[in-house]
């Protein structure tokens, strides 16, 4: 079962790919892949993408407690806005407040955001994307 903290992260992940209203095939191997691997079944996937969708709230509670590890799921979360080839102006907002809200600083910031773009360009790449 998933803990708290990897529902959040996944949560956060489902908001990005929601953000800017047009979720890629790349955003959803992303989430799907995630979910997996922390075994979160559909239907959590399912309420938790229609809370995202419906209620603009729901992003402002997103990692209320903070992150166990605030820098990985920051990177991921950059990646995540990033595998389609492009930010949008939505997604990078909601970086931007989530960033705060894990306590990451502005240098800090740029910095993950540097390498989580750099990592996302290079799995496009593979891909042939």
């Amino acid at each position: 079962m998933p803990t708290e903290d990897e529902l959040e992260v996944l949560q956060a992940v489902l908001a990005l790919a929601a953000a800017d209203g047009n979720i890629t095939r790349s955003e959803k191997g992303v989430y799907e892949q995630l979910a997996g691997r922390i075994g979160a079944d559909a239907m959590t996937i399912w309420r938790m993408m229609n809370e995202v969708r419906i209620n603009p709230s729901a992003r402002d509670k997103l990692f209320q407690k903070g992150a166990r590890d605030p820098q990985a799921a920051m990177k991921l979360l950059v990646a995540t806005a990033r595998i389609d080839g492009d930010i949008s102006q939505e997604e990078r907002e909601l970086l931007v407040d989530i960033s705060g809200k894990l306590g990451i600083g502005v240098d800090e910031f740029g910095k993950i955001y540097t390498e989580a773009i750099a990592t996302a360009d290079a799995m496009r790449k593979r891909r042939g994307g």
